[in-house]
C-alpha cells in the first residue's frame, strides 16, 4: 500500500516538474511545478572521472515562453559535520531563454536527517547584463531512492519529484 501511495504521488507530480538541488550527487530525472505556474523537467548525471564527486544538470522550464539551465556541481566537503551530516558543494549554472542569459556560481549545502535532507544555496552572478542573486532553501524527503521536494527558489515556491535511475 505504501508503495502504491508513493508511486501515485510521483506520477501526479510528474505531470508538473527539480525543486531543490542537493550537495550530494544523485543521478535522477526531476519534475517540478512552481507558484508562478511554470513547469520544469530536468536530469542530473554524475561525472565519474573527477577527483571529487561531481555532476551536471540540465533543466528545461516551460513558462509562457522558454527557459533552460545547464549546471554543474562538485562536492567539495562531503562530511563537514559528523551529526547531522553536512555536505558542501560548489554549484555553477548557465541559464538562457526569454528572461535573458545568466551565469551564477556559489555554495550549496545539505544537511542529512535521513530520510529527510535540508538544502540551501546562494548563487551570485549576472543575468541580462546586471548583477543577479539566485537562492534556494528546500527540503527533500526520500522514499528509497526517489524523493519529493519542497523549496523556496528565488522568489517562487516549488514542488517537485526526483526519480532515481
Amino acid at each position: 500500500m505504501k508503495k502504491l501511495v508513493v508511486i501515485s504521488s510521483l506520477a501526479l507530480l510528474a505531470a508538473g516538474a527539480s525543486a531543490s538541488p542537493s550537495a550530494y550527487v544523485e543521478p535522477a530525472f526531476e519534475f517540478n511545478v512552481n507558484s508562478r505556474g511554470d513547469f520544469g523537467v530536468g536530469l542530473e548525471v554524475p561525472l565519474h572521472n573527477f577527483p571529487v564527486d561531481a555532476s551536471w544538470e540540465a533543466n528545461l522550464t516551460l513558462t509562457r515562453g522558454f527557459d533552460a539551465e545547464v549546471a554543474g556541481k562538485a562536492l567539495l566537503f562531503p562530511s563537514l559535520l559528523p551529526e547531522p551530516p553536512l555536505a558542501v558543494a560548489l554549484r555553477g549554472d548557465l541559464e538562457f531563454g526569454e528572461r535573458g542569459l545568466g551565469l551564477h556560481l556559489g555554495p550549496l549545502a545539505s544537511l542529512d536527517f535521513s530520510p529527510l535532507t535540508l538544502n540551501a544555496g546562494l548563487y551570485p552572478g549576472f543575468k541580462a547584463g546586471r548583477f543577479d542573486l539566485k537562492y534556494h532553501l528546500g527540503v527533500r524527503y526520500y522514499f528509497d531512492n526517489n524523493a519529493l521536494d519542497l523549496a523556496w527558489d528565488s522568489g517562487a515556491l516549488k514542488l517537485g519529484a526526483r526519480l532515481a535511475f
